[in-house]
């Protein structure tokens, strides 16, 4: 059960972080760097967050419903269809992949405005 709230907590963490990112980025990218090179790299950032926003929020609903099914069949560990465990283990490697691909591009992108 522990290892549950866990997952669940980690799911919530990078979801608030890649918000906060986007949203901290759209605020003050044109104050801090005016005349900025490797646009492409920001686009990157964006969408790499986004797409990890969208995958974890999907995480979150899977396993869900898997806790809710497995509680309800009081402790039964009949395990989830092929189908939901494809799409479960696809969106962890895409929010994870995804967020440290956002994060990668921002530290390039910063890395070549400040240098």
């Amino acid at each position: 059960m522990e290892g549950r709230k866990l997952f669940y907590d980690a799911l919530k963490h990078l979801t608030t972080l890649s918000t906060g990112s986007i949203i901290l980025l759209a605020t003050f990218l044109e104050k801090i760097f005016s005349n900025p090179e490797c646009k492409i790299l920001i686009g990157i950032t964006f969408v790499g967050f986004a797409i990890s926003i969208i995958s974890t929020v999907v995480l979150m609903f899977i396993f869900s419903g898997l806790v809710a099914r497995s509680d309800s069949l009081a402790g039964s560990d009949t395990p989830p269809s092929k189908g939901i465990s494809k799409i479960f283990n696809i969106c962890s490697i895409v929010s994870a992949a995804s967020f440290v691909l956002a994060m990668l591009s921002l530290v390039i992108f910063s890395l070549i405005n400040f240098y």
